[in-house]
């Protein structure tokens, strides 16, 4: 089992908290750590209440196909999402 003190380096550790994980995902959030771990995509298991994610496990799942479509399709809908509420303001200049 990995330190879960501050001193932790997230990059060499076996097993990351859900925080950890959080921030060796590049920021994603909680929530959206969980969803990997439930579709399967990384693994994760609860060990007295808190949870620890297995980086390799994540490793693995960014070199995949699937992350990389999943990866995209994020960005594209983050875009889309942006251009709505640029349109629904000019929209309303008018």
């Amino acid at each position: 089992m990995c330190d879960y003190g501050k001193g932790i380096d997230i990059n060499t550790a076996k097993w990351l908290s859900l925080e950890h994980a959080c921030i060796y995902m590049t920021g994603l959030s909680e929530n959206t750590v969980l969803k990997h771990i439930r579709e399967g995509d990384i693994y994760g298991i609860r060990k007295g209440g808190k949870w620890v994610i297995d980086r390799e496990s994540i490793d693995e799942y960014y070199n995949t196909e699937r992350a990389a479509e999943r990866i995209l399709f994020e960005r594209i809908k983050a875009k889309r999402g942006r251009r709505r509420k640029v349109d629904s303001t000019k929209l309303r200049m008018l």
